[in-house]
C-alpha cells in the first residue's frame, strides 16, 4: 500500500496548487532546515569550518582582512564581554538634538576621552563614531537590547522611560 502511494505520487503529473503538494513541500523544507541545524551542530561540519578557517588564516590576500573582520565581529557575539559599556544620549547631530548611544572606549588620555558609537536608524550596522568629552553624555538606564529596539524600531518601541 505504501509503495503503491509512492509509485502513484513519483509517476503522476503534480499539481503545484493542490493542498498535498503544499503541505509535502513544506514538510520538506522543515526537514531540510532541521537537517541542516542538526548538520551545523555537529563535529563533522565544525570540523570542516575548522579546515576553512586555517586555510583563510594561511591565504596571504585573506589572512589580513579576515583575521581584521574576526577581531571586529567577536566582541558583537561574545556573551562574557560586551563590546559597549553604557547607553548614553550624545549631541547629535547638532547641539540641542541627541541621539541614542553606546560608550564603546572610555580610557582615552584627551579631553574627548569617550568614543561612542551612534547606530543608524533603523539599520544600527551603519553608524557614526563620535569622540566625546564626559560631561556632554547623558547616561540612560537602559539596557544594550532596550536601545537597540528602540533605534531599529525608528523610535516606535520605549520599553522603559528615559531618566
Amino acid at each position: 500500500m505504501v509503495a503503491r502511494f509512492l509509485i502513484n505520487l513519483l509517476t503522476s503529473p503534480i499539481d503545484p496548487h493542490s493542498a498535498f503538494t503544499q503541505l509535502f513541500t513544506l514538510v520538506i523544507m522543515v526537514g531540510l532546515i532541521f537537517l541542516t541545524g542538526f548538520l551545523a551542530q555537529s563535529f563533522l561540519f565544525q570540523a570542516f569550518f575548522e579546515k576553512i578557517e586555517k586555510l583563510l588564516h594561511q591565504t596571504p590576500l585573506f589572512r589580513s582582512v579576515y583575521k581584521s573582520m574576526q577581531e571586529m565581529i567577536h566582541p558583537f557575539f561574545d556573551k562574557d564581554r560586551s563590546c559597549f559599556k553604557k547607553t548614553v544620549l550624545v549631541p547629535f547631530p547638532h547641539p540641542g538634538a541627541y541621539a541614542v548611544g553606546f560608550i564603546t572606549r572610555d580610557d582615552f588620555p584627551s579631553a574627548y576621552s569617550l568614543a561612542v558609537l551612534v547606530p543608524g536608524t533603523p539599520s544600527p550596522l551603519m553608524g557614526f563614531l563620535l569622540m566625546v568629552p564626559p560631561h556632554e553624555v547623558i547616561p540612560l538606564n537602559w539596557t544594550v537590547e532596550e536601545a537597540m529596539k528602540f533605534i531599529i524600531s525608528c523610535g516606535v518601541i520605549l520599553e522603559s522611560p528615559l531618566h
